[in-house]
């Protein structure tokens, strides 16, 4: 007996073959949906991590792969650390905003998991300053230097630096003023260059530093620097620098004898010259602080 084939008859097959092919494509297949803002990383047991992050959009994976989902957006890094200075220890404020290189995304995720910032992101800016600081002295001026180790560290294999700003906040402790007081003395005595932080950190900010801070005036090794050092202080505070200002104000209650004379009239011109930035630091000044120069701030009034 002869089974007649026709085009129908084969047509449907074909037909029938191609949807349990779908239905079973369908069984290996899930799809998943990636928001703004968002990145999936890829693993597949047979070939790893996906090369490329799923971005933004609806995509269709293995059913057997894992998608983990990563917020891309830049986020924002702030912190502090001590660290070691050629002559003290001393503090470094880091803030500083990242984004992810999406090439390197999978990466972060496989070396140091969803917690990279904590494993990765502040152990390497620590390690960067720290690299960093012990080369130079605590009043030297280094955010530069700070900025271009910590760009030149392994943050740059993962991530885009978008901002960074450091600060290192002057240490008010006695021992740390006597150090960077110190130091002034003896780069001013061999002529060489000074910064601005370290003229303001020898500024006393205490009865105790204020009396240290005077009495280099008396001994005939360290007089001719401390003048040097008065003279860049005032040249500072003249020329309207805020922060110099506000501790030249503060100076007030301990200035004594004939070095007090030469304050106030220095304080007087500047009140005159500079009236706005005196009268913004005044107003920041609290009852005791204004209390010897309280006839300067009536005019702030």
């Amino acid at each position: 007996m002869k089974i007649k084939v026709t085009g129908n008859w084969i047509f449907g097959i074909l037909a029938l073959l191609a949807v349990s092919a779908f239905i079973l494509y369908k069984s290996t297949i899930k799809k998943i949906e990636i928001g703004e803002g968002l990145a999936g990383i890829g693993y597949s047991e047979s070939e790893g991590f996906y090369e490329q992050p799923l971005l933004q959009g609806r995509h269709s994976v293995s059913v057997n792969d894992t998608i983990i989902i990563y917020d891309i957006k830049p986020f924002r890094v702030k912190n502090f650390i001590e660290s070691r200075f050629k002559d003290t220890l001393g503090l470094v404020e880091f803030n500083i905003t990242l984004s992810f290189r999406l090439d390197s995304l999978s990466k972060v995720h496989y070396n140091f998991g969803e917690l990279y910032v904590q494993r990765f992101v502040e152990p390497t800016i620590y390690y960067a300053i720290r690299k960093c600081t012990e080369k130079f002295f605590l009043s030297d001026t280094i955010e530069n230097h700070l900025a271009k180790s910590i760009e030149d560290s392994e943050i740059g294999n993962f991530f885009l630096i978008e901002e960074l700003s450091l600060k290192i906040p002057v240490d008010r402790t006695s021992a740390n003023y006597t150090k960077a007081l110190d130091r002034v003395i003896t780069v001013l005595n061999r002529n060489e260059e000074t910064s601005q932080r370290m003229i303001l950190m020898a500024m006393p900010q205490s009865a105790n530093q204020a009396q240290e801070f005077y009495e280099l005036d008396y001994d005939e090794t360290t007089s001719e620097a401390f003048n040097k050092l008065n003279k860049i202080i005032l040249e500072y505070v003249m020329d309207g620098k805020g922060e110099f200002i506000l501790r030249y104000l503060k100076m007030s209650q301990w200035v004594d004898g004939y070095f007090a004379e030469v304050y106030f009239d220095y304080l007087e011109n500047l009140a005159d010259k500079k009236s706005e930035q005196f009268c913004d630091e005044f107003g920041s000044l609290d009852e005791s602080e204004r209390k010897r120069i309280a006839e300067f701030g009536k005019a702030c009034n």
